[in-house]
């Protein structure tokens, strides 16, 4: 079985959720603003080493079928500066994609919240309620949630999970189908 990591890559707290054996662990980590750019190269590099932390022995150990990798594509409308954002996302996923040889799915954050949901406008809490409910879990944070789902969808798209709702098949589907014209 494939092992399946999915992140929630933003400042206000950085949640990692590795689906592995059945299982699903996540992680959460809050960093401080910079001031600088230096503590701004500073603060990513400790986010990326985290993650990679996490996937460079996932990758070492299953050489013959790395984690595949579901990523919240970036979302500009958010409070956090999106040159930020940007940055942090371009050394995260090249670290994952270049460093390590993995295969990194990104979904936009309106279909997460479907997949959570089934409506892509859905507010955070309403995303951390669904989730709970049907995984029956408690989320300390929305971004251990969004993290979680980002996770299940993964399982999905491997056919490690069913979808258990109209609305995550069809998202899954809708992945799915970008994940193909991706690699083509």
């Amino acid at each position: 079985m494939r092992d399946v990591v999915g992140i929630d890559a933003s400042f206000s707290g950085f949640a990692v959720a590795v689906a592995s054996g059945g299982h699903v662990q996540i992680e959460e980590w809050k960093t401080q603003p910079a001031k600088d750019v230096v503590g701004r190269m500073k603060r990513y590099r400790q986010l990326v080493l985290g993650v990679t932390g996490i996937v460079r022995p996932m990758v070492e150990q299953q050489a013959w079928a790395a984690p595949l990798v579901v990523i919240e594509h970036y979302s500009f409308n958010s409070k956090n500066a999106g040159e930020m954002l940007g940055e942090l996302g371009g050394i995260l996923r090249s670290e994952l994609v270049l460093g390590l040889g993995v295969e990194v799915v990104e979904v936009a954050p309106a279909r997460l919240k479907k997949f959570a949901t089934g409506r892509g406008n859905a507010g955070k809490p309403a995303v951390v309620s669904a989730l709970s409910r049907r995984y029956d879990r408690d989320f300390s944070s929305d971004n251990r949630a969004d993290a979680f789902g980002l996770a299940q969808l993964g399982m999905v798209l491997l056919g490690q999970a069913d979808a258990r709702t109209a609305f995550e098949r069809d998202v899954a589907l809708q992945v799915a189908k970008a994940r193909r014209a991706a690699a083509a």
